[in-house]
């Protein structure tokens, strides 16, 4: 029984956090999360054959584009990997987020208003 318990103590401590991030463009201004792939949930095989749903990285950001992926296995998703890895030892968790170089996802902006002046004539 104390071999059990020291092999999982040994199997959590070395189990930890895992952090990767993919930089898609030269470190420039803050990047923000996109509020479409923010700590997104994904399922792997051996870490890198995805069977959820990839991440589209156009659609994340919009137009401005998206400046790095941001991916990690949090506590609770070592502890998942933990308990799936006694029973099905090649499945993976992981969270991904998409950081937005350009301020994060645009939102619809407020119109304007009724007293605005009207555009200037184009020539």
């Amino acid at each position: 029984m104390n071999k059990l318990i020291l092999a999982a103590t040994l199997g959590a401590a070395t189990a930890g956090c895992q952090k990767t991030n993919i930089q898609l463009h030269a470190p420039g201004a803050p990047a923000t999360p996109s509020t479409a792939y923010n700590d997104a949930f994904h399922f792997s095989i051996i870490g890198f054959i995805e069977l959820s749903a990839p991440v589209d990285v156009g659609a994340a950001c919009g137009p401005g584009g998206a400046d790095s992926i941001h991916e990690e296995v949090s506590v609770l998703g070592g502890l998942v990997n933990i308990i799936l890895g006694t029973y099905i030892p090649v499945l993976n968790v992981h969270n991904a987020t998409v950081n937005c170089g350009g301020g994060g996802m645009p939102g619809p902006g407020p119109g304007p208003g009724p007293d605005a002046p009207p555009p200037p004539p184009s020539t």
